[in-house]
């Protein structure tokens, strides 16, 4: 996402939170937890099913798959970014994901129990939120496209820019593992970005 993009995500939260009554946000803060995560903790494990959607407040969350050999990072969350496995919801399935703190967070979480019964009590929240889901999906899908249609050196670089501070939080190994390629290469990568400055 790029910083025009958070920035109008971040304008239409705050216009969405704006337009709620007293007793919508009342509600919503008996049933939303706050929960507070070490470097190190997770989410969310692999084989378990899920349960909760979560919201991350501060900190950055790596979401990856066991594959055949190591870790596949698949996507990162920052401030404001949700975390949810659809797929697994949808069909009852336990997840194949993790989701790990690489940094101390701060999440929200909601469970599916409670966000059904919210919908049914307050109707306006659950178009409020699928106008907000539409558009966290939007945002992801563009992000996806980018990625996809970027070499490794590409990717590597829209993370520098879009979300630099993943780049001085997170591992080599897991950097690495997102944009495509062995350790060794992701030092290549930077070296010939060295050479360049």
């Amino acid at each position: 996402m790029t910083g025009d993009e958070r920035d109008n995500h971040e304008e239409l939260i705050d216009e969405c939170g704006s337009m709620l009554s007293t007793e919508e946000l009342a509600h919503l803060n008996r049933v939303v937890k706050t929960i507070k995560l070490k470097k190190g903790d997770f989410i969310m494990t692999s084989g378990n099913y899920i349960k909760t959607c979560y919201s991350v407040i501060s900190g950055i969350v790596r979401e990856w798959r066991q594959i055949q050999d190591g870790e596949q990072t698949t996507e990162w969350y920052l401030a404001d970014d949700i975390l949810s496995d659809v797929q697994s919801i949808n069909s009852q399935k336990p997840t194949e994901l993790n989701w790990e703190c690489i940094t101390e967070c701060v999440v929200s979480g909601l469970t599916q129990q409670d966000e059904e019964e919210m919908y049914r009590k307050f109707p306006r929240l659950g178009m409020l939120s699928r106008t907000a889901s539409e558009i966290k999906f939007s945002l992801y899908r563009n992000r996806i496209q980018q990625y996809l249609a970027a070499s490794p050196e590409q990717r590597y670089l829209n993370l520098l820019k879009e979300r630099p501070e993943i780049i001085s939080n997170a591992p080599q190994y897991q950097i690495a593992s997102y944009i495509g390629v062995k350790p060794e290469s992701l030092s290549r990568i930077r070296s010939r970005m060295a050479l360049m400055v």
